[in-house]
């Protein structure tokens, strides 16, 4: 046994290496993740809800803070990349990292991502993603924790079994069928 380790073929350790040696060839890149913060938990509450995430990358200081996500992508043109983004739901998890990280700091910082071509040339980029598309998400975002909160108080209603004590059996979900099922929500 491996001890639940994913060994990997030479040519996927190749990969692996070429991308980083990528990133790092880019200096706007290369700095962001020397200057940040790797894998910050963030917690907190939106409108009484407790969220909670993890950033791959944030900055904090006082002129240029940044929270950084990466995302491996198999085409980092702006458009092909754009629409991934937007079916993905990367501006929902982005303007929740963006919330989180205002109630730790009391700023509002800007938001990025470095995109990783995981194929063919293994080019990157650095994508600001504008203020507006953030506010936007959290518009929406505002809304489905509405609706969240509007059937939990007539959860009764929906599973009787609740006021019975019954246990609610919980079932794992995988990300694919995750990211299926909102997709088939947001389309």
């Amino acid at each position: 046994t491996n001890g639940g380790r994913q060994f990997l073929t030479r040519q996927q350790y190749d990969d692996c290496l070429f991308c980083i040696e990528s990133l790092r060839s880019r200096p706007k890149i290369a700095q962001t993740i020397d200057q940040s913060r790797k894998e910050v938990t963030l917690t907190g509450e939106i409108l009484g809800v407790p969220f909670k995430g993890r950033v791959d990358l944030l900055r904090i200081d006082k002129q240029r803070g940044l929270i950084t996500d990466l995302k491996t992508t198999s085409d980092i043109e702006k458009h092909a990349f754009g629409r991934v983004f937007m079916r993905l739901r990367y501006d929902f998890k982005m303007c929740l990292y963006r919330e989180l990280v205002k109630q730790e700091t009391g700023k509002e910082y800007k938001c990025a991502m470095i995109c990783q071509e995981v194929g063919g040339d293994f080019d990157n980029a650095f994508v600001p993603i504008p203020d507006i598309i953030l506010d936007n998400a959290m518009t929406r975002v505002v809304s489905v924790i509405a609706d969240y909160k509007k059937a939990m108080a007539d959860v009764d209603k929906y599973f009787p079994s609740k006021k019975e004590n019954t246990p609610i059996v919980k079932k794992e979900v995988s990300k694919a069928d995750f990211e299926r099922a909102t997709e088939k929500m947001w389309n």
